[in-house]
């Protein structure tokens, strides 16, 4: 997404100064001080909740996207993103991300708020990814008969 180019706050906060790439940011929003660039426009990536089962992880994580514009209708930039990160992300559904990560296929967008802090714009992405794992259950569960076995034999290859 770095041919993404959007305004950024000129010197008063009606003018918008020079067009920029999005910044990636992990999280949160870093620290503003009397120094710091106006981190807008922005994607922050954020892990917001975890739910770990005996076959699969989920990890629900927010993508929040935040332009500037001194228009009106300065969410369109804002939803324009989101659109191009959801069909960025799309095919995670069906072939996993690092051979791990699967994109479940919801994936949800939000204003965040009903008033929006003109002239800053910003909306969020609800997705939730899986990792299967196996999970080693032994006694009292049907089929472990040989199990006994098997472990002597892996010990054997393993340890000699």
């Amino acid at each position: 997404m770095t041919d993404v180019v959007l305004p950024t706050r000129g010197s008063n906060i009606e003018t918008p100064g020079e067009s920029r790439q999005l910044k990636f940011i992990d999280s949160y929003l870093p620290i503003k001080n009397n120094n710091s660039d106006d981190p807008y426009p922005f994607v922050m990536v954020r892990a917001d909740s975890s739910v770990a089962e005996s076959e699969k992880l989920q990890i629900v994580v927010s993508i929040i996207v935040g332009t500037f514009a001194a228009d009106s209708v300065g969410f369109r930039d804002a939803l324009n993103v989101c659109s191009r990160i959801r069909n960025e992300i799309l095919p995670f559904t069906q072939t996993p991300l690092d051979q791990k990560f699967h994109l479940l296929p919801k994936i949800e967008w939000d204003t965040l708020t009903d008033d929006q802090p003109w002239p800053y714009w910003q909306m969020g992405l609800k997705t939730t990814w899986a990792i299967d794992f196996p999970i080693n259950k032994t006694g009292g569960l049907p089929n472990t008969d040989g199990l006994d076995d098997y472990n002597e034999k892996l010990k054997k290859a393993l340890y000699g």
